[in-house]
């Protein structure tokens, strides 16, 4: 019925194959994995989630809202999509649903059991959020850049009741008689017992608001860049619940635990309410929208990609055992801050970390000694993209806009181009053959001025291979051919015997991310449609390897098999050569990036937080 969980599942039992979980010591039996139960499949991006004892509703961004029987799994269209519709949030009392539609800046209602959509309120700039109880729906409308409220409708009779002016509220929820809401960065608080004009509390100042829950009297905000979840009584300022977590994005409680996704490592997470050990009840799980509990199960949406038709409605019972951990990955460094880039030689793994502008640097474990890691170069650099030959590591450094080469051994480096002037420097990825470094310039977002360039090693000769090109991102070299990705849909090649600026387009289309170049082709990765494919280098037709891969980001290849770090769902794949079913080598990464192989292992970079020191150099057996 559906498709598979995870980045390469296996297609058909909405199962992700436990890649690593280890063996139970001798005189213990090992855990019981349940797995999630699909509820809906095939659902068009799907938005915001409520439930009642019979059923579970949800709205797409389309305009829709959709029924599930929680007995059965029947689906059922309440409200069908609206041309210039945008349904939002929903909430429901006894005997209906309410529903913004931001597109036309109307609160509807719905009755359960369908039926025409009945237009409550209307006048928003951009509906948003929604709560209700016994006597009063309340609905927010984000407004504009200087506009936007919270207001108050009474089902007796209608009348509506602007509560407070602000801008950018986005979700409501109820706690008792306590009304709160996420603005820009923040969450206020108001007492539905309050005077007239009465200012509404500060309750949280974060950085990105992730999600908004009430338990009771108790409300719970996650904060998806610092990474903590906090939980706040009765209005009053927040304190901290949980740390230390991995992008923590939609949540919902009950009166023992607080569930939450993590959006970094695609996560599914259960935690005591009151603070404590975190456990991981699922894995794989896709840009989940929203988290709902009741009193038997815990239920969440996966937003799918943009544009497809893959979200999903999931369930797992409360009391699921939590995952166990991974025990055939192996961590080489931990405690590194945003690391991306990532190369390797037969001794060595080398990677860049960024700390802001100019407080990066590259550094390199030893194999044979992988615990410790070394600063090779910087810091003070704010280095992007890497590659090595026999005796340097190569990087471009933002901060001073120039390409960079430092002794494998460590020592300073030297410059070997630079860019003093000209359009913005953005550089992207390298790649080196035997006399020359390839450089990227990704440009001005806006506008095509892009280049590819050349630069022989001693920094002595340059030309352009290629310019006005739309936000370059990754390039390879192969024998006499360079070629290259951008960010407009764009796989081109340039024949390095050929003059500057003459170059063929390979492919147009999609959003290809990442590439290698393997004799007469191409194979790269497609962030948007999910696939691993390979096109011929004079064009032509397009062979996909693997499809309903969770945003495919880099790639690396042996012999045997390419490997892609999925970003969408926290999972590293292997797919055979010939291509096919992918194989699962890790789950739960926190936003993993570079990927290379050698003859023994697999190794990636994990990104971890922006706000802390979380990335980590990760290897596994291959």
């Amino acid at each position: 019925m559906a498709a598979a969980m995870g980045c390469g599942g296996d297609g058909g039992s909405g199962e992700l194959p436990l890649a690593d979980a280890g063996a139970a010591p001798d005189g213990e039996v090992a855990p019981v994995r349940v797995m999630p139960e699909v509820v809906a499949d095939r659902l068009e991006r799907p938005f915001d989630l409520a439930l009642d004892d019979q059923a579970a509703y949800w709205t797409s961004v389309d305009g829709s809202l959709m029924k599930a029987d929680k007995a059965t799994r029947a689906v059922r269209l309440l409200m069908a999509p609206t041309l210039g519709a945008a349904a939002g949030y929903l909430a429901l009392d006894r005997d209906d649903v309410y529903v913004s539609d931001g597109g036309r800046g109307l609160l509807l209602r719905v009755a359960k059991t369908g039926g025409a959509a009945h237009t409550v309120a209307q006048g928003a700039s951009y509906a948003s959020g929604v709560a209700v109880d016994d006597e009063a729906v309340y609905w927010a409308d984000a407004g504009n850049s200087t506009t936007g409220w919270v207001a108050r409708i009474a089902k007796a009779d209608g009348s509506t009741t602007k509560l407070v002016q602000q801008r950018g509220v986005w979700r409501l929820v109820l706690a008792g008689r306590v009304l709160h809401w996420i603005g820009p960065g923040e969450v206020r608080a108001l007492s539905l017992d309050a005077a007239p004009g009465t200012s509404p509390a500060l309750v949280f100042d974060g950085s990105s608001i992730g999600g908004l829950a009430a338990v009771g009297g108790q409300v719970l905000v996650s904060d998806l860049h610092d990474d903590v979840i906090v939980a706040s009584v009765a209005g009053q300022p927040a304190a901290a619940l949980l740390g230390a977590l991995h992008g923590p994005s939609a949540l919902a409680a009950d009166a023992q635990s607080v569930y939450f996704a993590n959006g970094r490592d695609g996560t599914l997470c259960r935690a005591p309410l009151g603070g404590g050990a975190v456990e991981v009840l699922a894995e794989g799980s896709r840009a989940v929208a929203a988290v709902a509990v009741d009193a038997t199960h815990v239920y969440w949406l996966e937003h799918g990609r943009t544009g497809g038709q893959d979200g999903r409605l999931l369930r797992l019972p409360r009391a699921a055992p939590a995952l166990p951990p991974q025990l055939a990955l192996e961590t080489v460094v931990r405690g590194q801050h945003q690391p991306s880039a990532l190369a390797s030689d037969d001794t060595a793994v080398y990677w860049t970390t960024q700390l802001g502008a100019g407080a990066g640097a590259v550094m390199r474990a030893d194999k044979a000694a992988p615990a410790t890691a070394s600063l090779l170069s910087g810091p003070g650099l704010s280095p992007v993209g890497l590659a090595v030959d026999a005796t340097s590591v190569y990087f471009a450094n933002t901060s001073t806009r120039t390409l960079h080469a430092v002794d494998k051994r460590g020592g300073a480096s030297r410059t070997i181009a630079g860019v003093p002037l000209g359009p913005v420097l953005r550089p992207a990825a390298l790649a080196v053959d035997d006399t020359s470094v390839y450089w990227l310039n990704q440009g001005e977002s806006t506008r095509a001025t892009g280049w590819v360039e050349r630069v022989a090693k001693d920094g002595a000769t340059s030309y352009r291979v290629a310019e006005m090109q739309g936000e370059p991102l990754d390039v390879a070299v192969r024998g006499s051919t360079v070629a290259w990705v951008n960010g407009q849909g764009l796989i081109a090649r340039a024949d390095l015997a050929a003059a500057a600026g003459d170059f063929t387009v390979v492919l147009t289309g999609g959003q290809p991310n990442a590439l290698l170049l393997e004799n007469d082709a191409v194979v790269f990765t497609d962030y948007r449609q999910g696939t691993l494919a390979t096109v011929s280098l004079s064009g032509g037709a397009v062979r996909v390897l693997a499809r309903d891969l969770a945003e495919p980001n880099f790639l690396a290849a042996d012999a045997g098999h390419y490997y892609v770090t999925c970003v969408g769902d926290g999972t590293v794949v292997a797919i055979p050569r010939a291509g096919g079913q992918p194989r699962v080598l890790a789950t739960r990464q926190d936003s993993a990036q570079a990927i290379v192989v050698d003859a023994d292992h697999v190794y990636w970079v994990t990104r971890g937080s922006p706000s802390r020191d979380s990335g980590e150099l990760v290897r596994v057996l291959r």
